[in-house]
């Protein structure tokens, strides 16, 4: 049965509209049109702002009288909301709102993860919005001096690392610069300008962190237990017993720290945690992903990147005893991202990530190659030896050894993997090495 809006569902629409009006994100994460390219006013003015409009909100709420079960239950959560709105603005930690997770930081950047990318139209939008960059960063930075003069400053920890974050993105090879090639040709002038814009929001957002922010950082990484009470409020919906709660927080991680223990001796007998994980996660996998604009499917590797997908084909080579973490982009998006740095791959495009080198894009990826695997075939294209090993190892399950000086010659060819090892080893045999089978134990040997 249809339900006839009541006053306080007016109520609750009309603070819907208004976080909408001095929000603008919301349209993007709600999937609602308007106001595209827009961004809220980070500044101490728009905090105002907000918190004087969830007071008037919260006074018409209290004036509104609930008709049925169902207002009192959104009176309740609007009284909620709007009075937390409220104490959050009086604490002003809303001025030291700097982590290397959730903060201005990373959200002004995030948002071009979800905004749509089909169209001539959309592209514009995505322009208007990087060069919207410039003001978001001005408001924010006015709010963390804000914070400076008013004796509330983010950990120095915090800074630091949100730190190397800001110079990736300020950096020539900044996820602006990569998401505007992959516009359309004929808005790539116009993109191009709109993401140098961005790129120098950043670097000034950069000198601000490191050289007027980081003197004036606290120490200590703690907020504070009025402060955590205050955001543990926020994030849970309610109000919890912290001493109860950190005491059972504290048992049960020594439970699930023993219990992984156990497990993991169970996967790789007397081997750590971090044994197990290396065990199980090494491996390659083919993701076609349909397109849902209202979400988004991740891949998080143990070791290595994360992948946000929305509607695609890829393939992900994490096998331990490679040199590299490799993402290779067939068809649609990703987004790979790693420590703070994040680049948005094309279709033929390939990520690749190590410790040493950090987080690159190719664009020269071998999507045949990539994907030979799941079509039953060895690709081997201008490859060493040992790198053709390891594929060996892995897929006949074999330990390989080596003898003496191996040479660099490079082999091609196309190898079925229905194939038997001594008929792969026999083709290989022909390209200059020999092999000497010893049960599971192959030793390669230069002719």
């Amino acid at each position: 049965m249809n339900r006839e809006p009541t006053p306080m569902d007016r109520v609750a629409e009309s603070w819907l509209d208004t976080l909408l009006e001095l929000q603008p994100e919301w349209h993007v994460e709600l999937g609602r049109p308007g106001r595209e390219g827009e961004y809220a006013d980070h500044s101490p003015d728009g905090h105002a702002a907000l918190a004087s409009a969830a007071a008037a909100a919260l006074r018409t709420v209290r004036e509104t009288e609930p008709i049925d079960d169902v207002d009192r239950v959104t009176r309740l959560e609007l009284e909620r909301t709007l009075e937390l709105a409220g104490e959050q603005h009086e604490s002003g930690e809303w001025r030291r709102d700097l982590n290397v997770i959730a903060s201005p930081a990373q959200s002004l950047r995030e948002i071009f993860d979800l905004v749509p990318t089909d169209s001539d139209e959309d592209w514009h939008h995505v322009a208007r919005r990087m060069r919207n960059v410039p003001a978001a960063v001005d408001g924010y930075v006015a709010t963390l001096t804000d914070g400076i003069l008013h004796d509330q400053t983010p950990a120095i920890r915090q800074v630091r690392e949100v730190l190397k974050q800001t110079r990736d993105l300020a950096s020539d090879g900044s996820f602006f610069v990569d998401l505007a090639g992959q516009g359309p040709d004929a808005q790539q002038q116009e993109l191009h300008a709109a993401a140098a814009d961005a790129v120098a929001a950043y670097a000034r957002l950069s000198e601000f962190l490191a050289h007027t922010l980081a003197p004036a950082a606290r120490e200590d990484d703690a907020v504070g237990r009025e402060a955590y009470a205050l955001a543990s409020r926020a994030f849970v919906g309610l109000e919890v017993d912290l001493d109860e709660t950190y005491a059972w927080g504290v048992d049960e991680l020594q439970r699930m720290v023993a219990e992984q223990e156990e497990v993991a001796r169970e996967i790789v007998p007397g081997g750590t945690v971090a044994d197990a994980i290396a065990a199980l996660d090494g491996g390659e996998g083919y993701f076609e992903v349909r397109h849902d604009p209202s979400k988004t499917f991740t891949v998080k590797l143990a070791f290595g990147p994360q992948l946000t997908v929305q509607g695609t084909s890829f393939n992900i080579n994490a096998y331990p005893d490679e040199p590299f973490v490799r993402a290779t982009l067939l068809d649609g998006k990703i987004s790979v991202g790693q420590n703070g740095v994040v680049k948005v791959l094309a279709p033929g495009q390939q990520a690749r990530w190590s410790d040493r080198e950090g987080l690159k894009v190719a664009d020269d990826a071998d999507t045949d190659q990539a994907i030979a695997w799941k079509n039953g075939q060895f690709v081997f294209k201008s490859m060493d030896i040992r790198s053709i090993m390891r594929q060996i190892s892995r897929w006949y399950d074999v330990e390989v050894a080596y003898s003496g000086a191996i040479g660099s010659d490079l082999f091609s060819g196309i190898v079925s993997r229905q194939s038997s090892l001594e008929q792969v080893l026999k083709i290989l045999e022909e390209g200059g090495v020999r092999f000497r089978i010893e049960g599971r134990r192959i030793t390669v040997f230069e002719k």
